[in-house]
């Protein structure tokens, strides 16, 4: 309570002045001890800094910058929490707030951790950056933890996985059970085949492991970027447009089919 109260006086940087190295409200001879709101030209932007005893509290200063869109309109609050280290000002935590003051997500630099919110203020989502020890958790409205699993967007499960993965699951399916069919008329060719077409072979195991690489790829990169929504279903329709990736194993192993299925016949010559 001692230290809410010393705070609690809160000045502009026009409403005070320096006396020697001290600050004071002007006509006051009492060091100012509170907080010393400076904002720039345009009124958007500037620093809180506190005092105790007209001496700057080197422990507790905060950088902060309201959000606005292009019309200028306040969207919401940045607040950057700095802390000198040495001889310079490190920033140790940012928290972002929407244009009703409502908490949305706070970064902890110090740690490494990103942390998300309800509007009720409960934690949502949290993630750890930590090299050796990463991690990814969540929690429902009620402070509950929980895995998130595939499904569709709903009001009361506003933590799924997008519509993408769903997309992207089905996707290489389809690719695998079409390098299955390759490996399938192959075998069935080469049985019937005199002299083994030994370069046609090497090209359709080369493209079939190329087109497999790429699949493998783009799944992985899919489950591992696009897994989960904090907003409703924001990106699922945009977020899906990365299938069209699949484009590409997709077309390779198409001509290694094609050259599997057309290109190895009965009387095929050894090359």
């Amino acid at each position: 309570m001692g230290q809410v109260d010393q705070y609690s006086d809160t000045l502009e940087t026009e409403q005070t002045e320096i006396k020697g190295k001290l600050l004071y409200k002007i006509g006051s001879d009492v060091p100012f001890t509170g907080v010393n709101l400076s904002t720039v030209s345009h009124g958007l932007a500037g620093y809180i800094t506190y005092y105790n005893d007209g001496i700057k509290d080197t422990s507790r200063v905060t950088e902060w910058d309201l959000l606005t869109n292009k019309e200028g309109q306040v969207t919401g609050k940045l607040v950057a929490y700095k802390t000198l280290i040495g001889n310079r000002w490190e920033t140790t935590g940012q928290t972002k707030y929407n244009s009703v003051g409502q908490k949305i997500s706070h970064y902890d630099y110090e740690n490494n951790i990103k942390t998300y919110y309800y509007e009720n203020g409960n934690i949502k989502e949290e993630i750890g950056y930590g090299v050796n020890n990463s991690y990814h958790r969540f929690w429902d409205m009620d402070g509950n933890e929980i895995i998130p699993t595939i499904s569709e967007a709903k009001d009361k499960d506003q933590l799924h996985k997008t519509l993408q993965i769903k997309i992207s699951n089905y996707a290489f399916k389809g690719y695998f059970l079409l390098l299955i069919i390759t490996i399938g008329i192959i075998l069935f060719k080469l049985k019937n085949v005199e002299n083994l077409p030994q370069i046609k072979i090497v090209i359709v195991s080369v493209l079939s492991l190329v087109a497999l690489i790429i699949a493998f790829s783009i799944s992985n990169y899919i489950n591992s970027n696009l897994s989960y929504e904090r907003a409703g279903i924001w990106g699922t329709a945009f977020g899906s447009l990365y299938s069209v990736m699949y484009t590409f194993p997709y077309l390779i192993q198409i001509i290694a089919l094609g050259i599997g299925a057309l290109g190895i016949s009965k009387n095929s010559k050894a090359s």
